[in-house]
């Protein structure tokens, strides 16, 4: 199985610096090593899904959202369905993201329906779970973690799943790699209890050129999401040319 190398630029872009963005990380995916060892995927703003499935027509990059609406359709105004999504391209849609979590009040049941909307469409769904800095310090983690899981229960269909610790993403700061194994370890086995299915599990959460080599390497790591260091086509090619190297 190939490793994931995800970017996710939130609320970052504009057309004119999209197209350069990726005019430059082309000069670093012309390689048919990179396209067998990686699947790079790049989840944009959803007014820049179409141009963006446009710029990469000819390059090995799928395209995601980074969220969908819990309904199909129907008087949900500014909302944004799974089916919309993949009519525009996307294979894939993160789903439960922190940020989401912390600012848009989004819950297990809210995120569950959200999954299986993403599974109906054929998208495959990038299930975000972690941590607060609190519930780490209360050695709460697995348990957090297990909860979050709890959704993918009674569903149906493939899910990538992404450690984030909340209190890693956007600070700069990293868990020791031994620990984020552990986690991800833990992570695919509860996942596999709850689904007799095997997880694929990648790490977000400050990561960058530096750092990502470590999480590509461990066996229990799949890939990597990465945020701040995905908005600069430089340090972004830098990371999958590390990942291709290491894989």
């Amino acid at each position: 199985m190939s490793k994931y190398v995800i970017a996710n630029w939130k609320m970052n872009g504009a057309s004119a610096s999209i197209t350069d963005h990726i005019s430059r990380l082309a000069k670093r995916l012309g390689s048919k090593a990179i396209a067998n060892k990686l699947s790079v995927i790049i989840c944009a703003p959803h007014v820049y899904l179409s141009a963006l499935k446009t710029l990469t027509k000819d390059l090995p990059i799928s395209i995601g959202g980074q969220d969908c609406h819990s309904h199909a359709k129907g008087a949900f105004t500014g909302e944004t369905s799974a089916e919309m999504l993949a009519d525009v391209g996307c294979r894939y849609v993160l789903i439960g993201h922190s940020e989401r979590r912390k600012y848009n009040g989004e819950d297990e049941s809210v995120l569950q329906e959200k999954v299986i909307m993403a599974q109906h469409a054929g998208l495959t769904p990038i299930l975000c779970i972690g941590e607060s800095a609190i519930e780490r310090e209360q050695k709460a983690t697995l348990e957090v973690l297990r909860r979050q899981l709890s959704i993918l229960k009674e569903t149906q269909g493939n899910v990538l799943i992404s450690y984030e610790p909340d209190w890693a993403i956007g600070t700069g700061i990293t868990p020791d790699l031994e620990d984020v194994q552990i986690v991800c370890h833990s992570i695919a086995d509860e996942y596999q209890r709850l689904t007799d299915k095997n997880a694929c599990v990648i790490y977000g959460g400050s990561v960058n050129a530096e750092n990502a080599s470590g999480f590509i390497q461990s066996k229990d790591i799949d890939g990597i999401l990465v945020g701040g260091a995905s908005l600069a086509p430089e340090s972004f090619g830098q990371i999958i040319e590390i990942s291709a190297q290491l894989s």
